[in-house]
């Protein structure tokens, strides 16, 4: 059975509730995460330096750039591209499955230009387990890169369903993290702490810190070969 419709319904759902980054990114003179510690990374914390400008906030994030790149290498990808399978027709309101299979068939997350993620900042979500493993680090690369803008759709993606209540995990979290390598793995975990860091004291700072807990936890249920 196809996920593409649930799928389609969780980034609707995502993008009516966010706000309408109300909570903008602080300007140069906020407090933007430090440098990320060398592994091992998990149960660490980015901090904030004062009064840093637009400069040294880049120098700081460099690690976590790279470190993407490290944790990813780019390979082509020839298997399904969307959840809901790439033979189409789509339907005409689809436009997403359509731009995703045309865009990431046979490519590399290295080939896919900003302007589409920019285009595309949370379909991400409509792509198979394995698509999201090879093209994820182009959507990450693409919001160090731009003040980190989209993310809040990957802190929306692992955050749980209710932050005030009981922890829950949403399926498609589990499913996507599985794929993923334990570096690749605790990458993610280093952006949601740096996005929740970069938006703190917001509601997608606490989204991003909520998925950053629910990373980090996924990871020592993984580590432990209890999930």
């Amino acid at each position: 059975m196809s996920h593409s419709p649930q799928r389609r319904k969780a980034l609707i759902a995502w993008q009516q509730t966010l706000p309408q980054r109300s909570f903008a990114p602080r300007d140069a003179s906020s407090q933007p995460p430090s440098q990320p510690p060398a592994p091992p990374l998990r149960n660490t914390e980015i901090h904030q330096a004062p009064q840093a400008t637009i400069s040294e906030v880049r120098r700081q994030l460099e690690p976590l750039h790279e470190m993407v790149f490290a944790s990813f290498p780019p390979v082509t990808y020839y298997g399904t591209v969307v959840a809901g399978g790439d033979e189409g027709p789509w339907p005409g309101d689809e436009t997403d499955d359509e731009d995703l299979f045309r865009m990431l068939k046979q490519r590399r997350w290295t080939d896919i230009p900003a302007d589409f993620i920019n285009r595309h900042l949370g379909a991400f979500v409509l792509l198979t387990a394995q698509a999201f493993a090879t093209f994820i680090p182009a959507w990450l690369v693409f919001s160090i890169d731009n003040n980190f803008k989209g993310a809040e759709f990957v802190a929306y993606t692992f955050a749980p369903t209710d932050l005030d209540g009981p922890t829950h995990i949403r399926p498609l979290s589990v499913e996507m993290f599985r794929v993923l390598t334990p570096l690749q793995r605790r990458t993610l975990h280093l952006f949601l702490q740096a996005a929740a860091a970069h938006f703190s004291a917001t509601p997608l700072g606490n989204h991003a810190l909520a998925a950053s807990d629910t990373v980090d936890s996924l990871i020592s249920v993984f580590e432990a070969n209890r999930i």
